[in-house]
């Protein structure tokens, strides 16, 4: 079973699925996947809003989401008054990320979505990602990187579908 197959099975598995959404490669292609197993009915994408996600990949992201028929949601983030975040530490992310799941797993639960997930891939995983402990905590999935798609794996996967993040 090639990779693709293998992100179809688990998702059919899950029935309903939250994606935190950026309108990057890896949660386009993960939210594209997941509208083509599922159906729009059983797929949430979810924006963290806040003063620290530009302008421009916002509506990057919604251009996307439009193009591909996804369900938005979005919801304001506040990690701008977080001490922490703002202290600039080298975990930085870690606050960015707790704030940003703490608010979007209940959302995305009140809505009848228990599973929730992110776009890390297997290469985020080599890397130091503070965020990464932030999804841990509060139950959020990780199928490409659990399922070994590296950033080319993605890449490569999004260009077949003729999606324009790729």
């Amino acid at each position: 079973m090639d990779k693709e197959q293998a992100l179809i099975s688990w998702l059919r598995d899950q029935r309903r699925i939250a994606i935190g959404y950026s309108g990057g490669v890896d949660s386009a292609y993960l939210a594209t996947v997941a509208l083509s197993a599922l159906g729009p009915d059983n797929v949430l994408a979810i924006i963290g809003r806040s003063a620290s996600y530009p302008d421009s990949q916002w509506r990057a992201a919604r251009e996307v989401a439009e193009q591909i028929g996804l369900p938005v949601l979005e919801i304001e983030t506040d990690e701008l008054n977080d001490p922490r975040y703002a202290a600039n530490p080298s975990n930085r992310c870690y606050f960015c990320k707790t704030e940003l799941w703490g608010r979007l797993v209940p959302v995305a639960r009140e809505r009848g979505f228990d599973v929730v997930a992110d776009g890390t891939n297997a290469d985020d995983l080599s890397d130091y990602r503070p965020g990464a402990q932030a999804a841990r905590e509060h139950d959020v999935r990780s199928p490409l990187a659990d399922l070994g798609f590296s950033k080319a794996d993605i890449r490569e996967y999004s260009r077949a579908r003729g999606m324009p993040t790729w």
